[in-house]
């Protein structure tokens, strides 16, 4: 029996229906259409692989998008997310889920605006469709202290693991001690969060991410509202608020970096060059290539190195225009071999600033030394950030050498002149 797929459009006060998405055995692969009435909206949900058109969209098979188009692959969760959702696909005797099950699955209650409505003819539509909405229901009820709500979260996992597990919640501005499992929009005090859990007690990662949400934004960086949530035992929870949801119940259309792309970004190795034309290519908007230039600077000299092309994301708001959205896991990390993900000038590791410069002059950043001292000045703040924050010594040392090493290096390098 064929499994096939309704793509919605939701904003909150309109929603529309954007076309079909389905597996051909045939054919052996996904493939997708646009309705006849969604071309008419001028809304382009994924610009740069399927423009509004009539032909049928097929999906190479890449493994990182599990065989679906890369930016329907962007609503499914991340690795320890799938885990949870095979335990759940278990209470239902499905032990395989394939790449339209988990959307059906997904439902009305993925992140960003688009919707997945399942047809009459998909196996286990109604048990599928049921059991999403009975957990969920029952997930509702979750709340009360952070502790408490972390540890029955991670418990409805199972043994699903994962070094860095992370929820959907809400948080009460008058009481932050205090979340809900997420109910999706805002209510009274309580304002929807993506939440980071710390694993055996280990909450350095939670309290660096925030340390540096706090430094991004002081260099000038587009960042979301994050707070540190703390339990019983003074344990941190890192918590940033969704940028897909407004407070007037809006929601905004979100798509990853490489969903756009549509490319194996495990195997074609992205440059910041890419990153800044296609911002420039899908906003239009000179403002946000400067915004992804302070990005690339930041991550680079604050050894912000897990930037792959899932970390950066746009978002379409329902007057059709795009932007860069807030920025998000952003933090220290040690790469491979201290190498970043994504190039400068084809350069992974210690770029200098005659390469930022050779970017700022094809994307005419003119500021772009401005943007360097400032970024350099901000993240000399650190440790004592840090220590506000309590990082303990040993992870300032840690996380110091190497972002001092660089601030140096950009600082030598800017005394002795660039000649513009």
């Amino acid at each position: 029996m064929s499994r096939e797929l309704q793509v919605e459009l939701d904003f909150g006060e309109r929603r529309f229906r954007v076309g079909t998405l389905l597996y051909s055995e045939k054919m052996n692969r996904h493939l997708f259409s646009y309705d006849t009435d969604f071309l008419k909206s001028g809304y382009e949900i994924s610009p740069l692989r399927m423009p509004l058109s009539d032909q049928t969209y097929g999906a190479e098979y890449i493994e990182e998008f599990h065989g679906l188009h890369g930016i329907f692959a962007d609503s499914l969760p991340d690795a320890w997310g799938m885990r949870v959702q095979d335990l759940e696909f278990e209470k239902i005797g499905i032990y395989e889920p394939v790449p339209l099950d988990r959307l059906a699955f997904i439902g009305r209650y993925s992140m960003g605006a688009l919707r997945y409505v399942p047809s009459r003819t998909f196996d286990n539509r109604e048990e599928i469709l049921k059991y999403a909405d009975l957990r969920k229901t029952a997930q509702r009820v979750i709340q009360g202290d952070v502790s408490d709500v972390s540890e029955e979260l991670l418990r409805a996992g199972g043994s699903a693991g994962g070094a860095r597990p992370k929820f959907l919640v809400d948080v009460n501005r008058a009481d932050p001690s205090q979340i809900r499992y997420s109910w999706g929009r805002y209510e009274g005090e309580n304002i929807p969060v993506l939440m980071k859990v710390p694993v055996d007690g280990d909450d350095a990662w939670q309290r660096i991410e925030y340390v540096y949400s706090i430094l991004a934004n002081k260099a000038g960086i587009n960042t979301p509202e994050c707070f540190l949530l703390e339990g019983r035992e003074k344990e941190a929870y890192f918590a940033a608020v969704r940028f897909d949801v407004k407070e007037n119940g809006e929601r905004v259309h979100m798509a990853t970096f490489a969903g756009l792309k549509g490319e194996p970004f495990r195997l074609v190795k992205q440059d910041y060059a890419d990153l800044l034309r296609t911002t420039e290519t899908i906003t239009k908007d000179h403002r946000e290539v400067v915004e992804a230039y302070r990005r690339m600077i930041f991550n680079y000299l604050g050894c912000s190195r897990d930037d792959h092309p899932r970390n950066f994301s746009f978002v379409m708001d329902k007057a059709g225009v795009w932007k860069l959205s807030p920025a998000y896991d952003v933090g220290f990390s040690k790469g491979e071999l201290n190498h970043n993900i994504m190039g400068v000038n084809g350069i992974t590791i210690h770029p200098t600033v005659r390469d930022f410069e050779k970017i700022a002059r094809e994307f005419r950043v003119h500021n772009w030394k401005q943007i360097i001292a400032g970024t350099t000045d901000v993240l000399k703040e650190f440790a004592n950030e840090a220590k506000k924050n309590g990082i303990r010594e040993t992870m300032i040392r840690k996380v110091t050498t190497p972002v001092n090493e660089n601030i140096r290096r950009m600082e030598r390098d800017m005394s002795r002149g660039i000649d513009l």
